[in-house]
């Protein structure tokens, strides 16, 4: 019985050796095998893409490379950028895909890290004669992205692997593969600023309570293209800001809230047909604004309203 024993004892300890043997060769060749990716990280970004300035409209993006192995500049094999052009009145005019340069000159000197760093540039003519069309084609709020294809020692990573702790969580460590660009026209900030006299096509509860909206307003620029007035709602001496943006010939009302309700709220927003009010880059004098008033329904007084602002 003892001879038994003592021959079960060395076969397992024969067996427990064995399989911690095997598993450990297991996990050094993982550790081995095992890449550990790579970030494109967007330290910082600026320009605009001005549609009454194509030539002189610049869009400059600084990265920084890291990875797992050393995030040395011989490990970036290459950086290859793509172009989309998202049309948002006719998506038949998308364009995706379209070669557009490469991400050059990587070096870490004078990085704060000693991470490489490079700079890519583009000009927003170049962008269109790119993508194939014009600034005819455009309107604004028509969406530019240029997407990086980083190829590299730890792999070969883009736009598609923008997720998890890479694209979420946002930061310094925020690494999305690509940047992208609304157009815009640029206006000077003396531009629909100043008094204006406001007048509605129409009122709430047919102006029971009073004016829905000041006769006379102050607008003042919080942007290129932002514009905000203070008014008085519904003539309760209630004063509210009204925000705004002028892109490119049309005007975008803001959501707003009265903090006035009758079961709800009374708010105001786009208006629900996808109708805008309108301006003329040359010339301030007039423009209007249109707007969902009473955009949820909370009084039943839900009406398009058409908002009509002369400079004073």
């Amino acid at each position: 019985m003892k001879k038994i024993l003592l021959i079960l004892s060395i076969a397992l300890s024969t067996s427990l050796f064995v399989a911690c043997e095997t598993e450990e060769k297991v996990i050094d060749f993982v550790f081995e095998n095992t890449k550990n990716g790579a970030i494109l990280r967007q330290v910082s970004a600026s320009g605009e893409l001005d549609l009454f300035n194509p030539s002189g409209s610049n869009v400059t993006v600084v990265l920084e490379y890291q990875d797992g192995e050393g995030s040395l500049v011989q490990n970036i094999l290459g950086v290859d950028v793509t172009l989309d052009f998202v049309d948002k009145s006719n998506p038949a005019n998308n364009k995706s895909g379209v070669a557009f340069g490469a991400v050059t000159g990587w070096s870490p000197d004078g990085t704060p890290f000693g991470l490489p760093r490079a700079t890519f540039t583009y000009n927003f003519a170049n962008a269109l004669a790119a993508a194939g069309i014009t600034a005819d084609d455009v309107d604004g709020g028509d969406t530019f992205r240029v997407n990086f294809n980083l190829s590299s020692n730890s792999g070969n990573f883009g736009p598609g692997d923008a997720n998890g702790n890479i694209g979420a969580v946002g930061g310094w460590y925020s690494s999305p593969y690509l940047y992208q660009n609304s157009v815009v026209c640029l206006l000077p900030e003396t531009f629909a600023a100043g008094t204006y006299q406001l007048v509605a096509d129409q009122e709430m509860f047919g102006g029971a309570y009073g004016a829905t909206f000041s006769e006379e307003v102050t607008i003042t620029a919080t942007g290129p293209v932002s514009r905000t007035f203070t008014t008085d709602y519904l003539g309760f001496g209630l004063t509210r800001d009204f925000n705004f943006d002028l892109v490119c010939g049309f005007t975008l009302a803001a959501k707003g809230s009265s903090g006035l309700a009758c079961s709800v709220a009374i708010e105001w927003g786009p208006a629900d047909s996808g109708d805008q009010g309108t301006f003329d880059a040359t010339d301030d004098s007039t423009f209007t604004i249109i707007i969902e008033n009473d955009s949820t329904d909370d009084c039943g007084a839900k009406a398009q309203t058409l908002l009509t602002f002369t400079k004073i």
